[in-house]
């Protein structure tokens, strides 16, 4: 077995945080916010100069998918 060479160990653990969150995401997941956000968190959101609660990010999440349903998203997995 290869031991991974990684010097910070809660960056393996955001990737996989983050890989969850976009594949929730593309299955139009309805538990996404649940999971993923705070009871009281805040989206700042594009075209929206106000920020949204949890209900108006899968509001969001659901006008954006029903728009381009195609919609898919791709991890660059490069190290920088």
């Amino acid at each position: 077995m290869t031991a991974v060479k990684n010097k910070n160990p809660s960056e393996y653990s955001n990737k996989a945080i983050i890989n969850r969150f976009l594949e929730e995401l593309e299955q139009r997941s309805r538990l996404l916010s649940i999971y993923f956000f705070a009871h009281n968190a805040l989206a700042h959101l594009p075209g929206s100069s106000e920020p949204t609660d949890r209900e108006g990010f899968k509001q969001f999440v659901t006008l954006l998918y029903n728009s381009v349903p195609d919609l898919r998203h791709t991890v660059d997995r490069s190290d920088r």
